[in-house]
């Protein structure tokens, strides 16, 4: 598909902080990317320079293959046909909610401005408060009528920055699907910046994961979460726990159990990476011997904390429904082998579940 957003060898700096590095990345038309990553790594500097809020200090970016931004060219925020949306609303206080939908559609024929706002107040539910003022709205409905306000002028690409952050969960997921709904509808390309490795998972049709102003690892959410590029991007998706061994005769021993390592040759120190889920623990049979440390019902899921003789630290396991053994019960974990992840030289050899079918 012809890459509808653009960033080519993108470096900018604030000072003497280098806020990204050789940063490239293409969004297709009609795809959703989610710029994930910690605080401070770079998400929101790269939003900014996409909607013409900041000129990069090297590089070029991209609409529509028309340079927007680079040597000696520079296009205003308001004539990229972008569409804005960020996590504090940016609602005017003092219009009504039709006011604030109508205030982007400036381009707009007067006598058209106002239909257009009601059709894209109508996508989200929203109609019925159109002659209300922000203040009288709850979090959502404000969330919900900044997505009508972004979406009302048609634009070809939105971005939004934290958009969902500030609504509790359950709201969160509502306004989350209707804005992959109206999204998907408009035909229109969407760049998501999040610190939340499920949302990003749940949004996105490729995830690009930054850390410290560099694009670690870009690919779909299954392709992050199963075959993360090293242990540090792994560990950003879940709880993982790890332990370290050498490859000895085509196996790996470690604290945890023995794992196989047939084309990773005999000497190779690797570190072993498994996610919580990927243990089983059972009272007998099979694994290593461990001790119950502590246990906690997570919903749907119990978060047993097991002590391994020679693993430092304790050991996280997530198992489906309540089940919670007391502190100081002997059990047997045993790790799922195809699950584990193993690393060398803090690069992914080994492990990794590729044929993961996932639907947006």
């Amino acid at each position: 598909m012809t890459a509808r957003l653009s960033f080519k060898g993108i470096a900018h700096q604030y000072d003497v902080q280098l806020a990204l590095q050789d940063l490239s990345l293409d969004v297709a038309a009609g795809e959703v990317v989610c710029l994930l990553g910690p605080s401070g790594c770079g998400k929101t500097t790269t939003l900014r320079i996409a909607a013409g809020v900041e000129r990069p200090t090297t590089g070029r970016v991209e609409i529509d293959q028309t340079v927007v931004a680079g040597p000696g060219v520079f296009v205003p925020p308001e004539k990229r046909g972008v569409g804005l949306m960020f996590q504090d609303y940016a609602l005017f206080p003092h219009l009504t909610v039709l006011d604030n939908v109508k205030f982007g559609l400036h381009q707009q024929a007067k006598d058209e401005r106002e239909p257009i706002a009601l059709r894209a107040l109508e996508g989200v539910g929203m109609t019925r408060y159109a002659h209300v003022y922000p203040s009288v709205l709850s979090g959502g409905e404000q969330q919900r009528v900044a997505l009508a306000r972004a979406m009302a002028p048609g634009p070809r690409i939105m971005l939004m920055d934290e958009p969902f952050s500030g609504l509790d969960n359950r709201l969160r997921d509502s306004v989350r699907d209707e804005a992959l709904s109206l999204i998907d509808q408009s035909g229109a390309s969407a760049l998501l910046v999040t610190h939340d490795p499920e949302e990003a998972m749940r949004m996105a049709d490729r995830i690009a994961l930054l850390r410290k102003g560099k694009l670690v690892q870009v690919g779909t959410p299954q392709e992050l979460y199963y075959q993360p590029v090293d242990a540090e991007a792994a560990a950003f998706f879940s709880d993982v726990n790890r332990c370290a061994g050498t490859v000895e005769g085509g196996l790996i021993t470690c604290p945890l159990g023995t794992f196989p390592a047939p084309n990773i040759a005999d000497g190779t120190q690797v570190d072993i990476v498994l996610r919580p889920t990927a243990i089983e623990l059972g009272s007998g049979g099979v694994g290593v011997a461990a001790i119950v440390r502590r246990a906690r019902l997570l919903g749907e899921e119990s978060l047993i904390e097991i002590e391994v003789d020679g693993h430092d630290g304790l050991v996280h396991v997530r198992v489906r429904g309540a089940w919670l053994p007391a502190e100081g019960t002997s059990v047997r974990a045993a790790a799922a082998p195809e699950r584990a992840l193993i690393f060398a030289d803090n690069a992914l050899v080994s492990g990794g579940e590729s044929t993961v079918n996932r639907q947006r």
